[in-house]
């Protein structure tokens, strides 16, 4: 997934990504990418771009 969001990948092409990759569901794969950019989020990794 990091190399997603250093592409700029939104919230669906990640999940989408992980969709094709781990054969998961589109709702289980958005739950998880919302909870990485959290967890990103809360400990100060992330840089609003634009």
């Amino acid at each position: 997934m990091f190399q997603c969001l250093q592409k700029g990948a939104t919230r669906e092409e990640m999940a989408l990504a992980l969709v094709e990759h781990y054969d998961a569901t589109e709702e289980i794969a958005l739950r998880s990418v919302d909870a990485f950019i959290a967890s990103l989020a809360n400990a100060g990794l992330l840089e609003e771009n634009g």
